[in-house]
């Protein structure tokens, strides 16, 4: 799967700045799995990880700049939906 540009809003407070004010606002980063793209997300620990048949709903850029996906869990309730990297 080729990856895709998507412009995301940058984390920055007014407190505390996790970037300088030049770089605060939208940037473009190359994401792997824009949104709406259908994924499988292992969950658990150990021996009890299973696969989840998932959607991308959101990419979102972590305090340490990670790419995060927030993901909905096909045939899950809304509140399950969960944010992964």
């Amino acid at each position: 799967m080729a990856a895709s540009l998507l412009e995301v809003v940058c984390p920055c407070s007014e407190s505390e700045s996790l970037v300088s004010e030049e770089e605060c606002g939208t940037i473009t980063v190359d994401v792997e799995y824009p949104p709406g793209t259908k994924v499988k997300v292992r969950y658990g620990r150990q021996r009890n990880v299973k696969l989840y048949d998932a959607k991308v709903m959101d990419v979102k850029i972590g305090e340490d700049r990670e790419i995060l996906y927030c993901v909905h869990y096909s045939g899950w309730n809304i509140r399950y939906s969960d944010m992964t990297g």
